[in-house]
């Protein structure tokens, strides 16, 4: 190892003395560059589970409409709301195929058994919706299908808030996954009492079914509430405020203070009319109309935040490796021809040519040793 160094030319040897600095300076650079990228692609990740999750949004709230007018439509024996049901049946088929198209974008391996049970469950839909058209399916089993169809979507949500890294991102889905828990057992609650309302009758079953179903609605509603944002909150609370849903608490006073005894004086069409406005309403202003625009607003400006630094990091880093290179050859270049020229002058001297002169353009050691030559050969 010795011998080699001893042989390399002065320039090699200034090269393998600045080339381990630059090595590692670009080796630190391209970790901290790989690490911005990296940030990057998450980023994009969250904003694919975003629009995923407004996709299932989106389909939940024509399942939930789909699974109410299935409802009526069996309520009725089939003599009515045949012409609502197969128009949104058209609506429904547009929101879940959408969402299949989007399902692929997914590529969490804590979400893929989610993602396979909604995909067999999505397929069991035109059997399901046979059975509602022939009646040979029942309210209840009706109810169950949808419910069920529409917790395995919902449930994709509350599970992309267990690998999201992002603490005010995270917040907000699980906001999103709350109000959708909150929207959820409206619609049910919209099937209950439509089929009560029809039948004028509450049994105890039906009765014990509501009174779980109120309980789950304000369970969420609290534990939204505890968790998220001072405008987040308003949102949700302004929306109870609102008359209509006074409204269809009103109504739900009256079945079940009447309970069996039937003459609950509400017509099903109000009931599911008034019951579809509010949940059309918390869709529209909470989860839609504050919770979606949040939800945007934040993995943009990451995804913007995150593409600058990565810009920013890549310029600088560029900049300071071609500054330190034009450094390092400025360097070299000027030592290795101060050294070069008094190699020359001395070489002629040795062969007794005395009319040689060092070209001197420095006063360091270089230079020093340039107008000691000059003053021996003069």
């Amino acid at each position: 190892m010795k011998n080699i160094f001893s042989n390399m030319s002065i320039k090699y040897k200034l090269i393998s003395i600045l080339l381990p600095g630059l090595l590692a300076l670009m080796v630190f650079n391209t970790i901290d560059i790989v690490g911005k990228y990296n940030t990057v692609k998450d980023m994009g990740k969250l904003q694919e589970m975003t629009q995923v999750a407004l996709g299932i949004n989106a389909a939940v709230h024509e399942s939930q409409k789909e699974r109410g007018i299935s409802s009526l439509f069996l309520s009725s024996g089939g003599t009515k709301f045949g012409s609502e049901l197969q128009a949104q049946r058209v609506v429904a088929d547009g929101k879940f195929k959408a969402l299949k198209d989007e399902l692929p974008a997914l590529h969490e391996p804590e979400l893929e058994a989610q993602v396979k049970a909604l995909q067999t469950q999505l397929s069991m839909l035109d059997s399901a919706r046979r059975g509602i058209s022939d009646l040979s399916m029942s309210i209840p089993d009706s109810v169950k299908f949808y419910s069920t169809l529409n917790s395995q979507m919902i449930g994709m949500i509350g599970g992309m808030t267990h690998i999201i890294n992002d603490a005010e991102i995270e917040n907000h889905f699980t906001g999103f996954y709350m109000a959708q828990m909150i929207k959820e057992p409206m619609g049910i609650e919209r099937a209950i009492l439509n089929s009560v309302f029809t039948s004028k009758k509450m049994p105890i079953d039906i009765y014990r079914k509501l009174v779980t179903n109120i309980s789950q609605q304000d369970s969420y509603k609290s534990a939204y509430l505890s968790v998220m944002p001072e405008d987040d909150s308003q949102a949700l609370l302004d929306f109870y405020k609102d008359p209509i849903v006074q409204k269809t608490v009103d109504y739900r006073e009256a079945a079940l203070s009447v309970s069996n005894d039937g003459g609950f004086n509400v017509e099903p069409q109000e009931w599911f009319a008034a019951m579809s406005a509010k949940i059309n309403l918390l869709n529209d202003k909470v989860i839609n109309g504050h919770l979606k625009t949040e939800m945007l607003k934040i993995t943009d400006e990451r995804m913007a935040h995150a593409k600058s630094a990565l810009i920013i990091t890549f310029a600088i880093s560029l900049a300071i490796l071609i500054f330190n290179l034009m450094v390092a050859f400025t360097i070299t270049t000027a030592i290795t021809k101060s050294l070069g020229d008094t190699t020359s002058v001395v070489v002629e001297i040795a062969k007794g040519d005395f009319t040689q002169e060092v070209p001197v353009s420095s006063s360091d050691e270089i230079g020093v040793l340039g107008n000691s030559v000059n003053d021996m050969i003069s």
